[in-house]
């Protein structure tokens, strides 16, 4: 049934999808909406950003890792010379100190390196010294490892409130969420489902004039090995362009880390 639907919603909406607009947040992660005026300007402050500054691009990023997957992921990606932002825990799926080669690795390929917390906590839970400790316990790995802490970070669950927002921007975070989710956790066995969230996803869009933030989990074997090569024969067949966050944000590498 969601192949038929994929095929209807692509063949019907096919120069919406050329357009390349604004989609519409998800409620879970819907703090604020980001304008492409507030990304231009750099103001932060109204929320998580879920958008591109540029309607032709799309930022592929994947959560969770690194993993035992990652590796194959970086490999598909360097043959395809496509790059992406990698959102990583210190100790969730795996300990980061036990995968330092592929930290390294992607850091070193020019794929862009975000936090997700240390333990993958719900910010919106913790007091702000736990806070401080998800942030800054990561950070301390991330410097070891590749000599750089990330500025831009996504909040596990896509989960803010006041009060992690406020530590966020007060410690010099970029707060990254997304436009649209594979869904990719619900779908491990059904690639084209997760898939099809892109096309229904472009076919609520409006012409917002700002391209998109797509989150993925590297820690799933099919989405590494069955849709991430969907997704970017999809991408660049509607002409796309396949970007990291500081990319999407009209970023240079330096501001990517401190």
């Amino acid at each position: 049934m969601l192949l038929t639907v994929s095929k209807i919603v692509a063949a019907t909406i096919a120069v919406s999808i050329a357009v390349q607009a604004s989609v519409v947040p998800r409620k879970e992660a819907d703090v604020a909406n980001v304008t492409g005026a507030s990304i231009r300007k750099n103001n932060w402050e109204g929320g998580p950003i879920r958008r591109c500054i540029d309607p032709d691009m799309l930022a592929l990023t994947f959560d969770d890792g690194p993993f035992l997957y990652t590796s194959e992921l970086l490999d598909y990606l360097d043959d395809q010379g496509v790059k992406v932002t990698l959102f990583m825990n210190g100790d969730s799926a795996s300990y980061i100190e036990d995968h330092e080669d592929i930290v390294r690795r992607a850091y070193r390929s020019g794929h862009q390196i975000g936090s997700h917390t240390w333990s993958h906590a719900d910010l919106t839970t913790l007091s702000e010294a736990d806070i401080d400790y998800q942030m800054v316990r990561l950070d301390e790995s991330f410097k070891k490892i590749i000599g750089v802490r990330p500025v831009h970070m996504r909040p596990p669950y896509g989960n803010v409130n006041e009060r992690s927002m406020n530590y966020l921007n007060r410690h010099g975070y970029k707060v990254i969420n997304w436009s649209i989710d594979s869904n990719d956790w619900r779908y491990r066995d059904n690639v084209h489902a997760s898939l099809n969230e892109y096309y229904v996803a472009l076919a609520r869009s409006d012409a917002g004039g700002l391209g998109h933030i797509v989150i993925h989990h590297d820690t799933i074997p099919s989405t590494v090995r069955k849709l991430v090569p969907l997704v970017i024969d999809f991408a660049r067949e509607k002409g796309f362009r396949l970007v990291t966050v500081g990319e999407c944000l009209g970023e240079s590498q330096s501001k990517w880390y401190r």
